[in-house]
């Protein structure tokens, strides 16, 4: 969420930095041992999964419903969400970079006032603590989502701001992978030279990291109405990594932060069974064309309106062409 958090208020930036121990026995999953049986599984199953709390909410302010004349970067992902669920109660959800679980959420809404529940992975500690502080009804992780078919750990390097320029400071937390910091960094730089950087502080973290499908099977669950991937790098990789035959997922929503269409995401997706709706920022979303009802509600929802607020080129002949 690099374009959001520079528009809010240009403060952070936290980078990945390569480390690729792995952290449980790679080698003990054989053909003869699936992963539903695997260590990996029974690993996340006791020490990184946290019950859904059942005491009542610790939010800041009660969600609202999103309004089109509320044009802020930030918000129209979340309110399309709400739009497209809104007579869907009862659903299950996978929201990787899930912050404090309150600031810039896409599943708050939808699970305080329509039942949801789901998993929310998040790998820095300080926005976990937060996390675990708001309440959500939903299984925890602190944890990241890997690139690969493997469990690894990964560094977190956070570069956080004085409070002072931040109103949300006990959420400034992004995670970009370290070989397009500079790239990005560099793409802001302008907006951030107001900044004084010797004013920065920094930690480090490590953060174990896992296969998608090693929280579904520890969770036992098939369905998933919303997969939503906001890990600042990575998230087509861990596209790959689903074994889309296994699993029925009906709505995703992937962040890209190229400058240009991503056609080869688009294409992907196109290959496992789902059409790009739009793209709003740099959230690309995504329904399945196999789900009778999923066709019907994105067609009762007009992203026209979203398109006037923020959305870049649904509507260009290349990005047709694609789908």
């Amino acid at each position: 969420r690099i374009v959001r958090w520079v528009a809010f208020s240009l403060l952070f930036v936290i980078v990945l930095v390569q480390n690729s121990k792995i952290i449980i026995d790679i080698g003990s999953l054989t053909e003869t041992q699936p992963m539903i049986e695997s260590t990996m599984v029974k690993t996340i199953k006791k020490l990184y999964l946290q019950h859904p709390d059942t005491r009542s909410y610790n939010l800041s302010s009660e969600p609202k419903e999103f309004m089109l004349d509320e044009q802020r970067i930030g918000v129209v992902t979340r309110g399309y969400i709400q739009l497209i669920f809104s007579k869907i109660m009862g659903g299950f959800y996978i929201e990787a970079g899930a912050l404090d679980g309150e600031y810039l959420s896409n599943t708050l809404y939808i699970e305080y006032f329509q039942n949801w529940t789901g998993i929310l992975i998040e790998p820095d500690p300080e926005n976990y603590r937060s996390l675990v502080d708001k309440h959500r009804k939903a299984w925890l992780s602190n944890t990241c989502l890997s690139t690969t078919s493997n469990p690894k750990n990964i560094s977190l390097i956070s570069v956080s701001s004085p409070k002072d320029y931040n109103q949300h400071s006990q959420n400034n937390k992004l995670l970009l992978q370290a070989q397009t910091y500079e790239e990005k960094y560099n793409k802001y730089e302008t907006l951030l030279s107001h900044i004084d950087k010797s004013s920065f502080t920094r930690h480090t973290v490590t953060a174990s990291c896992f296969p998608l499908e090693a929280y579904l099977i520890a969770l036992n669950v098939t369905t998933v109405d919303l997969l939503s991937l906001d890990i600042q790098g990575g998230e087509f990789e861990v596209l790959k990594t689903i074994p889309w035959e296994k699993y029925h997922f009906r709505l995703i929503v992937v962040e890209d932060m190229n400058e240009d269409v991503n056609m080869e995401l688009v294409r992907f997706m196109k290959s496992k069974g789902f059409n790009l709706i739009d793209i709003l920022v740099e959230d690309y979303i995504f329904y399945n064309i196999s789900d009778v009802e999923m066709k019907s509600l994105v067609k009762m929802v007009n992203i026209n309106e979203f398109q006037g607020v923020v959305s870049i080129s649904l509507n260009s002949n290349i990005l047709k062409s694609g789908t």
